[in-house]
């Protein structure tokens, strides 16, 4: 058959809608997001966003008709769940801004791609078939076709954009920047195209069976190559671990890690070769026996991984990374337990049973990665609980106790670090309180506290009254809200100096973040102000403390060149410029 199912051309257009109106959307929300300098963990970003990218791609890669009830239900569940996922993410952060967010929130938007992978299959079958359950069969092949329309995507953005990037700059080299400007700078080019990119795959993906299944085919001939190697591995691992002892794998760091990594390396080579419609494997006998007995040791394997990452928990307690890890451990001891008993029970022909159990380990899956962003396994409570219960019963030191992760924890995190303020024993030492300190003024001001030009006229200091910043200045400043939110008078961590930098009679002003040890220069330009060099590196003697003192005392100096550097007590603090104008 050339066809998987046909799409009729009303749903072809309507998805070329959709992938459009999706590009749009996140054009405008990510607009509204810069031009507002919202944090990276926004209302926005978690409901806007990634809700209306989580339905588009549960309707791109599931619709037959438009006119299925069952599709809108099924887009309803999905939007519900994800915006109850997205409010707990956004409380979690509510207040609290940092680059660090950032990396959160590509982890939830990476789970929200698998746990909308996962949950695919049961919605196509429901729209497909009529049923849910459609056996293990159907739900094999679905997993095959979205898994491979999806790195079909992948691959296709990549070489659209390639193509285009070559041709902005071939016609640069003839002075004609309109292509550049068109492909590069215009942001709503970007998400547009991206979006009709992807629904024209996905259509292409869905209506020609021959391409997955080529690619499919191909796939399944390396797994089956991989496969008896995989199990080989798993044999020598197990008949060399009693000759070595379990201490050796207790002083790994990356112990639990690596066996995981073996046993889902294992089991899933094994549900890519052990397709439905085949009895047994497709190997010869002795390979066949290998693989058996492969399998039948897995859990021990993953009672292994668990004990690995037992050992870890009661030295140094759980983090978010141990609670993943715990998590993937305790799927991983299910599944292979499943294939094990299935084995040993039904020897001869264990595929029906594995087929369904493969399903529920899906669903189990699904179920997890959902639990994970509500209370019940709240990652940073259960982290912030345990971290905070080790320090108070003395089984973490104060030097051993995690800043930085209770700081990337969310609302929790940065509560235990308010409670360590008021802990005497941390902050016997200057250099734990200037830390935390630091940590601590990156949080954002009070939900009622806007910030605008005079919260930072209010908060930021003047090293000389005798010049004023202009409103334009402020403007600029103001683009960086972001950074310049945790700008506090009372701590006098935000200054601004005004110094002829250049020599061209005309003041530049120079702003220091001396929580963040960072300095940016503003120059004038046309009537404009804008960012013209930055300072990250510091001398090892200059401290949050020394430039305070020298801007209170006027010590900040310039040090003579074109574009002049700055002294502080005699040492020299270079600037790299971005241009020698």
């Amino acid at each position: 058959m050339d066809r998987v199912h046909s799409l009729s051309p009303a749903t072809r257009w309507g998805m070329i809608a959709a992938g459009l109106l999706q590009g749009l959307l996140c054009y405008i929300l990510l607009e509204i997001i810069t031009a507002h300098a919202l944090p990276a963990i926004n209302n926005y970003m978690v409901y806007g966003v990634m809700s209306s990218v989580a339905i588009s791609i549960t309707l791109l890669f599931a619709i037959e008709r438009f006119r299925q009830p069952a599709l809108w239900v099924g887009l309803a569940l999905v939007l519900i769940v994800v915006c109850a996922m997205g409010w707990w993410v956004s409380w979690n952060f509510r207040g609290i801004d940092s680059w660090r967010l950032q990396g959160a929130l590509i982890v939830y938007a990476l789970l929200l791609l698998v746990m909308v992978m996962l949950m695919l299959p049961w919605l196509q079958a429901r729209l497909q078939t009529g049923h849910f359950r459609a056996g293990y069969a159907f739900f094999y092949q679905c997993l095959w076709q979205n898994g491979l329309s999806l790195l079909l995507i992948f691959l296709t953005l990549s070489l659209v954009w390639t193509v285009l990037c070559l041709w902005a700059e071939l016609f640069e080299l003839l002075n004609i920047g309109f292509f550049s400007w068109l492909f590069l700078e215009t942001k709503w080019f970007f998400y547009l195209s991206t979006g009709l990119i992807c629904a024209l795959v996905l259509i292409l993906a869905r209506s020609e069976s021959r391409l997955i299944q080529a690619v499919q085919s191909l796939l399944a001939q390396i797994a089956r190559g991989l496969l008896p190697l995989v199990a080989l591995i798993v044999l020598l691992f197990m008949v060399t671990l009693p000759f070595v002892g379990l201490e050796t794998i207790s002083t790994r760091i990356s112990a639990a890690g690596l066996l995981n990594c073996l046993i889902w390396m294992l089991l899933v080579l094994v549900a890519v070769v052990w397709a439905p419609e085949k009895r047994e494997l497709p190997y010869p006998q002795g390979l066949r026996y290998l693989v058996r007995v492969a399998l039948i040791l897995s859990p021990l394997l993953a009672l292994l991984a668990g004990w690995a990452m037992w050992v870890r928990i009661a030295q140094y307690g759980w983090t978010p990374e141990r609670v993943y890890g715990a998590l993937i451990t305790v799927i991983s001891l299910v599944w292979a337990c499943g294939y094990a008993f299935n084995l040993i029970r039904r020897w001869q022909n264990p595929l029906p049973v594995q087929g369904r159990f493969n399903q529920c380990v899906a669903l189990f899956m699904l179920v997890i990665l959902i639990l994970i962003h509500s209370p019940v396994l709240d990652r940073y409570r259960i982290s912030v609980n345990s971290q905070m219960a080790r320090y108070h019963s003395g089984q973490t030191t104060t030097q051993d106790l995690s800043l930085s992760m209770l700081d990337e924890a969310g609302r929790r995190g940065h509560a235990a670090l308010r409670a360590l303020q008021q802990d005497a024993n941390f902050t016997s030492d200057s250099e734990r309180v200037r830390t935390l300190n630091t940590l601590l003024g990156k949080e954002q001001p009070s939900s009622d506290e806007v910030i605008d030009r005079a919260f930072l006229q209010r908060n930021i200091q003047l090293a000389s009254t005798d010049i004023k910043p202009d409103n334009a200045l402020w403007e600029q400043i103001l683009i960086r809200s972001q950074e310049a939110s945790a700008c506090l008078s009372a701590q006098k961590n935000c200054w601004l100096l005004a110094q002829d930098l250049n020599q061209d009679g005309n003041a530049e002003w120079i702003y220091f973040n001396l929580d963040e040890k960072r300095i940016i220069v503003f120059t004038r330009r046309e009537n404009k102000w804008s960012s013209n060099a930055s300072v990250w590196n510091f001398p090892p003697s200059i401290d949050k403390a020394t430039l305070l003192t020298a801007l209170e005392q006027g010590q900040v100096k310039m040090v003579p060149k074109v574009w002049q550097d700055l002294s502080v007590n005699g040492k020299r603090i270079k600037i790299d410029y971005y241009s020698d104008e």
